[in-house]
């Protein structure tokens, strides 16, 4: 039998903005076979996870290519907690919204690890919509490279679909929240849990319409936010996220 022949000889000229890149199109790709079929969705964020890894690695490298190892050793990369505490710090990130989504995308692949539990799909369409721009705008800023001319195609189309759905959405909902604010005469103002604008009306409660379009709930253990999926209810009224309720008993957070 003939063996295969495959080259072994040769440079691969392979960095971390075109592995990123390679990354964002598979990404997509499990995304859209995803839409057929829920339970693919695992895959697209595990996938989605090592995107957002390399491309703030891809970032730090460019600024400050000596932080990207631990303690100067060059076979040891940074963990991806420890890459985004530094993205966050040395390009003076304040957008909220854009550390939540990629928060979110490390907590799901974290969670895929240990629980089975459903995704929320417009909040999958957020975080894809408001990571893969928040990353363009610094891609743009800080090294005149535009992310939408250097994917492919198809790429760019879903992404460009993600996008449509996620701010026609949001759309219907700050109109809602127009509407609801009107009759009871009071003002919007933008919510403080998901960092929309203009979702929230002030009534005691303070409802925001988005949060209540994710059913999302805040862990009176932790004060992190959590879809529906991923809390339980406590017998007062109260929330506990799973890990939280896993570390302690639940009685003696039911008091809380």
């Amino acid at each position: 039998m003939e063996k295969e022949n495959f080259v072994t000889d040769g440079d691969y000229n392979l960095d971390l903005y075109k592995n990123s890149l390679d990354i964002l199109d598979n990404s997509m790709i499990l995304f859209k076979n995803a839409l057929d079929n829920k339970l693919k969705f695992n895959c697209f964020i595990l996938m989605f996870d090592l995107y957002v890894d390399t491309f703030i690695k891809y970032l730090i490298k460019f600024k400050y290519s000596n932080l990207l190892f631990e303690d100067s050793n060059v076979n040891k990369i940074i963990s991806k907690e420890k890459a985004l505490n530094i993205f966050i710090n040395e390009y003076y990130i304040s957008d909220r919204k854009l550390i939540s989504c990629i928060l979110y995308v490390y907590k799901y692949e974290n969670l895929l690890k240990y629980y089975d539990f459903e995704f929320n799909f417009l909040l999958i369409n957020k975080i894809i919509a408001v990571i893969i721009n928040g990353f363009n705008h610094l891609n743009l800023k800080f090294l005149n490279k535009d992310l939408f001319k250097d994917c492919k195609e198809n790429t760019i189309n879903m992404i460009n679909c993600i996008n449509d759905y996620y701010e026609n959405k949001l759309k219907g909902i700050q109109s809602t929240t127009l509407s609801e604010a009107y009759e009871y005469k009071v003002s919007t103002i933008n919510c403080e849990i998901c960092f929309e604008e203009n979702t929230v009306i002030q009534i005691p409660d303070n409802l925001c319409f988005f949060c209540e379009e994710l059913k999302s709930y805040k862990c009176k253990v932790c004060n992190e936010i959590f879809t529906n999926d991923e809390i339980i209810e406590l017998s007062n009224g109260k929330y506990i996220c799973i890990d939280c309720n896993k570390i302690s008993q639940y009685e003696e957070y039911n008091k809380i």
